[in-house]
């Protein structure tokens, strides 16, 4: 199961829409604040026909830092890879198909930097078994669609 909750921003994207090819240096400069750097098309999982299923989790953070300033405007990405992983578990066991590929749209805690209220399933929804149609990713004609 793909997971993934940022990457870089593809400032190299031909007009045409095609995906341009990055050099190495820019595949490996970092993207600070991560949370606020939209995925790179190229980063993306290939969506291939049964290939991958695809989360991708908005508002969160891969340090899962409860510091100040992180605490009241991401939630916890630790949460979804452990999720991901038993999904991937129970795929390989036999005991289920990944969920369709979608967008999890988790809600910021708010409060004061460094108060933030308590973490709750409503800040942070679960991977769906059935997304709602407004957050599933779709290939159509070879490109994803990304709601």
């Amino acid at each position: 199961m793909g997971l993934r909750h940022h990457a870089h921003d593809d400032r190299r994207r031909p007009r045409d829409g095609r995906r341009a090819a990055l050099t190495r240096k820019e595949q490996n400069r970092p993207c600070h604040p991560p949370a606020v750097c939209p995925p790179c098309p190229t980063s993306r999982a290939d969506h291939g026909p049964g290939a991958v299923s695809y989360a991708e989790i908005t508002h969160a953070h891969h340090s899962d830092s409860q510091a100040a300033g992180f605490d009241n405007r991401y939630v916890p990405l630790g949460y979804y890879y452990q999720q991901a992983l038993d999904l991937m578990w129970e795929r390989l066991q036999g005991r289920a198909e990944l969920p369709p590929s979608q967008v999890v749209r988790t809600v910021p805690r708010g409060g004061r930097p460094g108060h933030a209220p308590e973490l709750t399933p409503a800040n942070a929804p679960p991977i769906a078994s059935d997304p709602a149609a407004g957050d599933r990713i779709r290939v159509t004609g070879g490109t994803v669609r990304v709601p």
